[in-house]
């Protein structure tokens, strides 16, 4: 019985070791709401209006992210923001590891982009308190 309860907490601690990463909880897929849109063809006789079709949501892909250099910078080699998804994306200098922070509004974007100190920013407003993802 005892050892059924310590698996079990070994179990626990290495699911909760896995979550917390990054500092949170990481995203599942960054996706977009699908969208309808009615289309109409003409013909000779008349107009016919088709029925909704559905489209393809788009997915978030770091490569479509515009990144800015940050030479100021001793903790970031570049940052961007994608307001579509609302993600911050930073590349560390030391490291060169890319990584992607959802649920990041305009806002929050336009305060750590003009902070006097992005490393400090990021390591008070940041990490820790947005769902973040390697890239």
């Amino acid at each position: 019985m005892m050892h059924k309860k310590a698996f079990t907490i070994l179990l626990l601690a290495a699911l909760l070791f896995s979550l917390c990463a990054c500092g949170a909880q990481p995203e599942p897929a960054l996706t977009q709401p699908q969208t309808t849109e009615a289309t109409t063809a003409p013909t000779t006789t008349a107009t016919t209006t088709t029925g909704p079709t559905t489209t393809e949501p788009p997915v978030f892909s770091v490569d479509d992210v515009a990144m800015t250099a940050t030479p100021n910078s001793s903790c970031f080699s570049k940052i961007g923001y994608s307001g579509a998804f609302e993600t911050l994306v930073v590349t560390f200098r030391g490291s060169g590891q890319t990584y992607c922070y959802t649920n990041f509004t305009a806002a929050d974007w336009a305060a750590f982009r003009s902070a006097d100190s992005l490393g400090s920013y990021y390591n008070t407003h940041i990490k820790g308190n947005y769902p973040c993802e390697k890239a």
